[in-house]
C-alpha cells in the first residue's frame, strides 16, 4: 500500500501554497497578437487549441471575415476585451457561437484521425516539454 509521501509531488500541485495555477485577473498579463489575442500569465496553466487550416470552408471564411472586420469597425476598432459585456456578447453569438457550429461539423481532411498523424502531434508536443513549458496533460481529438 502507498502512503502519501511515497508518490512523486506533481509539478502541478498547489496544495501547500496560496498560488492558483488559472488566469488570475487581477496579475500582471501580456497579450501579444498573432491570429487573435494570446495572453500570459507566468506559472498559470493553459488551454490550446488548434484548428486545421482547411476546418473551414472557404466560402465561410470568405463570408465572415468581412462581416466580422466590419462588426469590429462599427463598434470601435478596439480589441474585444476592451468591449463592454453587452457588446462583447453580441459578438460571441453572432461570431464565435456561428464559427464554432462550422469547425464542430468537421469540413475539411481531418487529418488527425490517421494514427501517424496523430503520433507526431504526440512528439510534437513533447519536445519543449520541461524546456520552453511544462506539459500537464494533453488530448489529441480529430
Amino acid at each position: 500500500m502507498l502512503r502519501p509521501c511515497d508518490l512523486k509531488r506533481s509539478p502541478f500541485s498547489f496544495a501547500d501554497t496560496n498560488d492558483d495555477l488559472f488566469f488570475d485577473r487581477f496579475a500582471p498579463l501580456t497579450v501579444r497578437e498573432r491570429r487573435g489575442p494570446h495572453w500570459r500569465q507566468d506559472g498559470k496553466v493553459y488551454f490550446v487549441t488548434w484548428r486545421q487550416a482547411d476546418s473551414l470552408p472557404r466560402e465561410v471564411r470568405e463570408k465572415i471575415g468581412p462581416e466580422r472586420a466590419c462588426w469590429l469597425k462599427r463598434h470601435g476598432d478596439v480589441p474585444l476585451d476592451q468591449l463592454p459585456e453587452g457588446t462583447k456578447k453580441v459578438y460571441w453569438r453572432l461570431f464565435a457561437r456561428s464559427m464554432q457550429k462550422y469547425l464542430d461539423a468537421g469540413y475539411g481532411s481531418c487529418v488527425l484521425r490517421h494514427p501517424e498523424a496523430t503520433r507526431i502531434m504526440a512528439i510534437a508536443l513533447h519536445h519543449f516539454n520541461g524546456v520552453r513549458y511544462d506539459l500537464g496533460s494533453f488530448a489529441i481529438a480529430a
